[in-house]
């Protein structure tokens, strides 16, 4: 917080309500016990960083790929109201935050997409806090989808603003220079993708170096997906990107 600060920089918040990762405690809660916990994290969380946290991804991965939501402790005891109230208790926990809804795997026109987009419309027409919709962008070369601008498009119709927040593009292992001039180009489009929509504000990059990224250990045969190699050296997805901003 201290260097974001020092250097001008917006931090933010990933991610509030997510159906990975939870304590075991939650798991045995009965609705009414996890409706508190559950409002009792974001209020805490959210209250310490409040005035300096300026985005928070408030619900995470909700969807599944064929467009049904997520089993997770939230949607078996809390239903489908979770979401909208998660929002409503973070707006209230950092009124100044803009609050977002972040997905994996929606960046086209397809099934979750359409789903999430139904998420988003719902959250709006009942008045529901909320300012975007954040699209990870896990690639590998086959790149963003075709449909990605006309996606982000009908999502900017809502009223919404969109944050790509977690992009990478795996490679398979092992590098060689082609693969790498092919990563290269799927980075420059995405870039490309998200200048030719006004609300796209934001990209995100899900680590910097090879080094430290996620890819290896949860996709056996893949790395390679960062803008740095091991030795933090610039790969030519690095320069690509670096144009593709006008630098």
């Amino acid at each position: 917080m201290d260097s974001a600060r020092k250097a001008g920089q917006q931090v933010r918040g990933h991610a509030l309500v997510w159906f990975d990762q939870l304590p075991r405690w939650l798991i045995g809660l009965g609705p009414d016990e996890l409706r508190a916990a559950t409002e009792n994290h974001i209020r805490q969380v959210m209250g310490h960083y409040a005035g300096r946290v300026g985005v928070w991804d408030v619900v995470n991965e909700a969807i599944l790929d064929h467009g049904g939501l997520r089993r997770s402790p939230f949607l078996d005891k809390l239903g489908p109201g979770y979401i909208g109230e998660a929002f409503k208790i973070a707006h209230a926990a950092d009124p100044k935050a803009k609050l977002f809804i972040n997905e994996i795997g929606a960046e086209g026109i397809n099934a979750k997409s359409d789903r999430l987009y139904e998420i988003a419309r719902g959250l709006k027409a009942s008045g529901a806090p909320i300012d975007g919709v954040g699209f990870q962008a896990h690639l590998n070369l086959r790149g963003a989808p075709a449909t990605f601008v006309d996606n982000m498009r009908r999502f900017e119709a809502l009223g919404l603003e969109i944050h790509i927040t977690e992009a990478d593009v795996a490679l398979r292992l092992p590098v060689t220079a082609g693969k790498l001039r092919g990563q290269a180009g799927v980075y420059k489009r995405l870039v490309d993708a998200c200048l030719a929509v006004k609300v796209c504000k934001s990209l995100t990059f899900w680590g910097f170096t090879d080094g430290r990224s996620w890819i290896p250990e949860t996709q056996p045969g893949m790395g390679a997906a960062t803008l740095l190699d091991e030795q933090l050296k610039p790969k030519p997805a690095f320069f690509s990107v670096q144009r593709a901003l006008g630098g």
